[in-house]
């Protein structure tokens, strides 16, 4: 499996059709969205202040992961966990005043490659959702990449995305508000 995610890496465009949502503080976010496959695409770049292995239990770790964003995760579980992979099953949910969208679940089977430099490399692949509750909106066939690294003394994370979620159109930026959110919650450490 970790051969078609790297495919999948190699082969994704990362090009111009890629609209900038938003662009703060050396962190960007950008989408491109398929309409008829109902397919979302996310590339966010970011600088982060500390070295790469300080951040590692906090895109590893589930109990890290969900005490970074009580405000958008509301439950991770880890199905199977070993030394470079695991199965982990994780609940969004997204409220403000004005919407609340039902609970987004996404179940995924994630792989680590630590480098040599302290840099690492988490590939992950969207697996078909366990949850059977029709008052979830599933995240399904997605592919991952999340690279953080350090390079000419700055530490860069980069995070690509693509997957399938069926939500109205007026609430389609929710994916990517959620991963934007969690990249700043990252920031902020």
């Amino acid at each position: 499996m970790v051969e078609e995610i790297k495919n999948w890496f190699t082969n994704i465009e990362k090009n111009d059709d890629f609209e900038i949502e938003y662009s703060e503080n050396n962190t960007v976010l950008k989408k491109y969205y398929i309409k008829n496959k109902n397919t979302h695409v996310y590339h966010v770049t970011s600088k982060l202040s500390k070295l790469p292995s300080f951040y590692f239990d906090y895109v590893w770790d589930d109990k890290k992961i969900l005490s970074l964003n009580e405000n958008i995760i509301k439950e991770i579980n880890i199905i199977n966990k070993n030394q470079t992979s695991q199965q982990v099953h994780t609940v969004f949910s997204f409220q403000t005043r004005n919407v609340s969208l039902d609970p987004i679940d996404r179940n995924d089977q994630i792989y680590l490659e630590k480098h040599n430099d302290n840099s690492y490399t988490i590939y992950g692949k969207t697996l078909p959702s366990t949850t059977n509750d029709n008052n979830y909106t599933h995240i399904e066939n997605g592919y991952s990449y999340l690279n953080i690294s350090r390079n000419n003394g700055k530490t860069t994370l980069e995070f690509i995305a693509q997957f399938d979620v069926q939500i109205p159109a007026m609430l389609e930026k929710i994916p990517g508000i959620l991963l934007l959110k969690s990249i700043l919650n990252l920031k902020k450490l």
